[in-house]
């Protein structure tokens, strides 16, 4: 008979024919939103303001559709970033480590948004970054970034279907479709995977695992967005602590590597996070260079000890607490409560504590 312990480290296994289908299904739905740039003449791109504005003859701007000019820094600053590298690299067979067409030159590599080493970027800029490549990029986050929510959900004991579905809300909601041409959503489509192998580390901590762990960690760090990447990284950290501490007793009749001590968990989750850390280094050490010397750097340091210095009102902070704590406390109950009426209650406590907070 099988423990908690063993159900939970041996999930209803996503089955590889399950999973070829949610992946299909998924490209399917991204090829449909894209197809116009997929298998006709539009461009994936929201320079709409640009194209409206710049120098071009009057008939060409009435034909840029409106509404498209959301987050142009994708125009001002990441296509033209991946077409510098891609005709560098056309040149002289070497990526960039220096730009200098910006001002007087500025680090490349080190502005942590070019993002050469992401394995996208990476192949677009080896091919020559042609037109084509941009919808390309953004059908692989789309579908890639359903397909790790599928995987996680599956690992949860979803059936099929509601990892279908929870594939669906996460690779095309708000976050993934809004930043979708930004470097954030080269991070976040991984979010997913990272817990997944988080939770598989810590669960049975063995090499192939925490191997997992650090490889899925050290391409967040190569994807261009370091805040997205730390805040991922914390929740894995968090997520996989709480795990570690709940498996810290472990039953009569638990597998060897199940009945793992806790500080063997804790060893793989802290391990498997810093070794990629390690495999982000050469992206990781040129930008924390660039930053250190940064003008801005100086400036926020003394605006964050000015608002130190400058007395804060106790009771905000203590109803954010407050409504974590409740928020927490909601999220145990959903988790073992099986009365519909108090999984009910909870969830709309859930909510006002969120809204609260």
């Amino acid at each position: 008979m099988d423990t908690p312990d063993d159900r939970v480290a041996s999930p209803a296994a996503a089955t590889p024919a399950a999973a070829l289908v949610a992946l299909a299904v998924y490209l399917a739905v991204a090829a449909t939103l894209l197809q116009s740039a997929l298998f006709g003449d539009d461009v994936v791109s929201p320079g709409a303001y640009f194209a409206q504005s710049g120098p071009f003859p009057v008939a060409l701007r009435q034909q840029v559709p409106e509404g498209i000019n959301l987050l142009s820094d994708r125009v001002n600053q990441f296509m033209p970033w991946l077409r510098y590298a891609a005709d560098s690299y056309a040149i002289d067979g070497h990526l960039p480590l220096w730009k200098s067409l910006a001002s007087c030159g500025a680090p490349f590599v080190g502005n942590g948004q070019s993002a050469l080493f992401f394995p996208t970027n990476l192949l677009a800029i080896l091919i020559g970054a042609p037109p084509w490549v941009h919808a390309a990029q953004s059908l692989i986050k789309l579908a890639a970034g359903a397909f790790c929510a599928y995987l996680l959900a599956r690992h949860l004991r979803l059936s099929f279907l509601a990892a279908l579905l929870a594939g669906l809300v996460f690779g095309f909601g708000g976050f993934q479709a809004v930043f979708l041409q930004h470097p954030h959503t080269n991070v976040s489509l991984l979010l997913p995977l990272l817990l997944l192998a988080a939770d598989r580390a810590v669960l049975s901590p063995t090499r192939g695992r925490i191997a997992c762990l650090a490889l899925v960690a050290g391409l967040q760090h190569l994807g261009g967005h370091a805040e997205t990447a730390a805040h991922s990284q914390l929740a894995a950290a968090a997520l996989g602590l709480l795990r570690a501490w709940s498996l810290r007793r472990a039953p009569p009749g638990t597998t060897s590597t199940l009945a793992a001590p806790l500080g063997r968990r804790l060893a793989a989750l802290a391990g498997g996070l810093l070794l990629g850390a390690a495999l982000g280094a050469i992206q990781i050490l040129p930008q924390l260079e660039y930053i250190s010397e940064s003008d801005t750097l100086d400036l926020r340091t003394r605006l964050a000890d000015e608002l130190a210095a400058t007395a804060q009102p106790l009771a905000p902070r203590l109803l954010f607490l407050a409504a974590l704590a409740l928020a927490l406390l909601c999220v145990r109950h959903l988790a073992r409560g099986r009365r519909p009426l108090g999984l009910a209650v909870a969830a709309a406590v859930l909510l006002a504590a969120v809204a609260l907070g």
